[in-house]
């Protein structure tokens, strides 16, 4: 998402698909997939522009570029590096808010899975089940992993916790 950001600060286009040639022009590794080529009869690993699509859209989705592949006032403030990771905290939160999720309310779902008998890990998808939000369950889990990436959680494997802020 960074490299969509960074992009998009440093070039001028006119639509979300020209953002999206100008992306894989550069050639970052992190868009390679690896497919199937049989006129080889091997895997072949090269930059996948539905990958570079995908995560495009969901910065479209946080209000981070617009619909002409330029950053918003948000993208702008991300751009900065010191920022991104904060700004991309609060337009997750403000996505999961305007999906009917109240992160207060997630916390208290996953206190009560962790302390049930016997206890129920509080995964994506279980958490989608309990709070029924009005996000689909591919978007909701990407959100919280983006609030774990971006510091906006708390989690330990030493003591099983989860939560978020």
């Amino acid at each position: 998402m960074q490299t969509v950001v960074d992009v998009a600060k440093a070039v001028k286009v006119s639509d979300l698909e020209e953002l999206c040639q100008e992306i894989k022009g550069l050639g970052p590794t992190m868009f390679n997939t690896s497919r199937y080529a049989p006129e080889r009869d091997a895997f072949v690993s090269d930059i996948s522009i539905q990958a570079i699509k995908r995560t495009v859209a969901f910065c479209q989705l946080l209000e981070l570029v617009n619909e002409e592949g330029a950053l918003t006032v948000h993208g702008r403030d991300a751009a900065r590096e010191s920022r991104f990771s904060i700004v991309l905290g609060e337009e997750v939160r403000l996505m999961l808010s305007r999906g009917g999720v109240k992160l207060g309310a997630m916390n208290a779902v996953i206190r009560s899975k962790l302390h049930a008998d016997p206890p129920v890990l509080p995964t994506s998808d279980v958490l989608w089940e309990e709070l029924q939000p009005d996000i689909n369950r591919g978007t909701f889990s990407k959100m919280l992993t983006l609030l774990i990436h971006c510091e906006s959680g708390r989690c330990s494997q030493k003591k099983v916790y989860l939560g978020f802020s």
